[in-house]
């Protein structure tokens, strides 16, 4: 490539740079799904679900999607269910007295891995005898 081919390369991303921030700072500050989870509590996975399909506004870039943090609030308030501590931490942040929401770890289907011979407590016990 010529250096005129490679110069107006070189514009054409400067002007979409530019379009992209003129927008973005008119519409508010976008976040990423992670960070967005991080500030409202909401878990990752549920975001990333919910953008997909269409029940969170979400700008899709270049396969990232971005959200903006009053929208994940909005969405997450009409969630009837939300647990307890969530809101308790949702109040905290809102004090100022938190930085980020951090989810409860939750084990769901837990299926213990099928072992023959004898339990780990009757071998420990055998070897203190």
């Amino acid at each position: 490539m010529d250096k005129a081919k490679l110069d107006k390369e070189w514009e054409i991303v400067r002007k979409a740079h530019r379009l992209i921030e003129e927008v973005l700072s008119e519409l508010g500050p976008f976040v990423s799904l992670a960070e967005a989870s991080r500030k409202t509590g909401v878990p990752l996975q549920t975001l990333s679900e919910a953008a997909k399909a269409g029940r969170l506004p979400a700008l899709k870039i270049l396969g990232r999607s971005w959200v903006r943090v009053s929208a994940v609030r909005a969405y997450a308030d009409r969630a009837q269910d939300e647990a307890p501590h969530i809101k308790i931490q949702r109040r905290l942040l809102e004090a100022g007295l938190l930085e980020e929401i951090k989810p409860k770890l939750v084990l769901r289907d837990f299926q213990p891995l099928p072992f023959t011979g004898k339990s780990a407590s009757e071998l420990l016990i055998e070897e203190r005898r």
